[in-house]
């Protein structure tokens, strides 16, 4: 262990085990600056399960342990998914051939990963899991910090143009997928996942027991629209999938989520749509209208299952028009006003107003009958503020 300084302030640098220790100490004296550096190590030390001596394992080799944890621990299935998916983003970066006592916030904040914001969290979250169960294993030190990146949210709807454009290119089974979806405000998966025994058809409802959460595993209400599709897909059994994979192999029995992504990149392709336009953005526009139209946060947030009331108001954009139309109330007003105005001062003057236009400006020639100068000129300026204002609220025509 050493103290060293970096201008007047003490830093210190260790090694316990085969990874180094070093920061400030923040203080200028060196007596309190060993004081601090003997508390640093005390931490380090009474961390459970530390390894102590040996080289610590590729990221790749942790990942064989890390992977068979994930299939036997009690995790939901799309946690699961989430890290399995996480394991293969990593995969093809240059930390899955590091050693653990390598990977440092440094080489982490270097890493580059292609794809959304979503994307690039998926593998460091995984990553953190990873490094943290590798001390839990005694297998490295304490992680290091992993920052995620800021995620923007979905901003783009799937109004009655845009649904029309893309069911036109749409395939099965995404145009039922993408219907129900707009209706419902279920995620494609679970669209995937619906059954006949959870279609109450005398309700008009259907059961989401499969949630990933307590408040996913909901009951969402069906359109006639949706019906009518549930109809046409009906056969005689009554239990099953709604959407049967036509593959005998299938692992899950119904429709794969990749297939109708891929369906739903061409249809959007085809109508010459935005790529930032993805499938999810069906239960964003099924949210968003519902808000508007019933302004019930409450039912919209059982229906979307939600666990936070904040999430469900992210969709809340119904204001929007109540300030446009507050807008246009405003101008109307000051329009009215103007109006006024001018025909209050001409009644109180009594003057005759001619208006002429001299070099592409308003020009007011204002006639006095007691002629005087000054009072004339404020009378002026007056008419010319008037008119301006006038003109400024008037509609514009072209002829």
């Amino acid at each position: 262990m050493s103290l060293y300084r970096i201008g007047n302030v003490w830093h210190y640098s260790f090694y316990w085990g085969d990874r180094r220790y070093r920061g400030s100490t923040k203080q200028m004296q060196r007596t309190k600056a060993e004081r601090i550096q003997a508390e640093t190590m005390a931490k380090v030390r009474h961390q459970p399960n530390v390894r102590l001596t040996g080289r610590t394992p590729l990221l790749r080799e942790l990942a064989v342990r890390f992977l068979a944890w994930v299939g036997t621990a009690d995790l939901e299935p799309k946690t699961k998914a989430y890290y399995r998916n996480g394991w293969r983003l990593l995969s093809h970066t240059r930390l899955a051939n590091m050693r653990l006592g390598d990977i440092g916030e440094e080489q982490i904040a270097a890493l580059r990963l292609s794809g959304s914001a979503a994307s690039v969290n998926n593998a460091r979250r995984t990553l953190r899991r990873m490094l943290g169960k590798a001390h839990t294993w005694g297998l490295s030190g304490i992680a290091p910090k992993i920052r995620l990146q800021k995620e923007k949210r979905r901003t783009l709807l799937i109004g009655s143009e845009r649904e029309q454009q893309l069911l036109s290119f749409a395939r099965q089974p995404l145009r039922d997928v993408l219907v129900i979806m707009q209706d419902t405000g279920l995620r494609p998966d679970e669209v995937l996942k619906m059954r006949w025994e959870h279609i109450d058809w005398l309700q008009k409802t259907a059961s989401n027991p499969s949630g990933k959460t307590e408040r996913a595993r909901r009951v969402v209400p069906i359109s006639e629209r949706v019906l009518s599709i549930l109809g046409q897909r009906r056969t005689d059994a009554n239990q099953g999938w709604v959407f049967p994979s036509p593959k005998k192999d299938s692992r899950t029995g119904h429709f794969s989520l990749s297939t109708v992504e891929h369906q739903f990149v061409y249809a959007r392709h085809e109508a010459g749509l935005p790529e930032a336009l993805v499938l999810y953005c069906a239960r964003h526009t099924y949210a968003t209208d519902a808000l508007a139209r019933t302004g019930n946060v409450a039912a919209v947030m059982d229906t979307m299952g939600h666990a936070n009331v904040q999430t469900t108001m992210i969709y809340q954009h119904q204001g929007l028009k109540q300030i446009r139309e507050a807008i246009n109330l405003r101008n109307m007003e000051n329009r009215t006003s103007a109006m006024k105005t001018l025909d209050g001062t001409e009644e109180i003057f009594g003057q005759n107003l001619g208006q002429s236009l001299e070099n592409d400006a308003v020009v007011v020639a204002v006639s006095e009958r007691n002629g005087e100068r000054g009072r004339n000129r404020t009378y002026n300026l007056l008419i010319k503020s008037q008119l301006l204002c006038q003109l400024s609220y008037a509609p514009i025509t072209v002829g």
